[in-house]
């Protein structure tokens, strides 16, 4: 399992949409976000909530742990 750090989840999210070939619209779209949050999400402007963060994982068929909150 490959340990991703917050401080750089937008940047692995945006790499991980890429690979996908799908675009912000159409993730932003799927998951009930806007094209705005998604882009701030990637260039780490913001952080996911728990809630996007699991509809992307889940969109681009990623899975994440919480070891500690």
């Amino acid at each position: 399992m490959q340990e991703i750090n917050l401080e750089f989840i937008g940047r692995y999210l945006k790499q991980k949409r890429s690979e996908l070939g799908y675009t912000l619209k159409y993730v932003s779209e799927k998951i009930g976000i806007t094209k705005k949050t998604l882009i701030d999400i990637e260039h780490e402007k913001r952080l996911p909530s728990l809630i996007t963060l699991d509809k992307i994982t889940a969109l681009y068929g990623l899975t994440f742990f919480i070891d500690e909150i």
